[in-house]
């Protein structure tokens, strides 16, 4: 015996079968949106961490230009008392000359 099917019924089955393999398609295409709208969330998360880490920095790091006013201050300190140093130093060293001098000339 042969099944024989109507031409009718024929297009109606493929369109089932279409229908069908569509909706298939239509749900793994959902799926896969959902997965990437997921990740870029997430990307967005580690990059607006990101963004806020650099935020914190430039408000807590002192600028270049404030920390070179700085150093030049400390540095012009450093030299004063450089030189105030060497002053003392070299008193250190005459003062007990002046005073054999002096003791010499009383003593004569």
């Amino acid at each position: 015996m042969t099944d024989s099917v109507s031409l009718r019924d024929y297009f109606e089955m493929r369109l089932k079968e279409q229908q069908r393999a569509v909706e298939a398609a239509l749900a793994s295409a959902e799926k896969a949106v959902t997965k990437a709208e997921v990740a870029t969330e997430k990307r967005f998360e580690g990059v607006n961490e990101f963004r806020a880490t650099l935020a914190d920095q430039a408000a807590t790091l002192m600028p270049r230009a404030e920390a070179e006013i700085r150093f030049a201050s400390l540095l012009a300190k450093i030299d004063s008392l450089q030189r105030v140093a060497s002053m003392a130093l070299g008193i250190a060293a005459v003062l007990p000359l002046v005073i054999g001098v002096i003791v010499t000339l009383l003593v004569r």
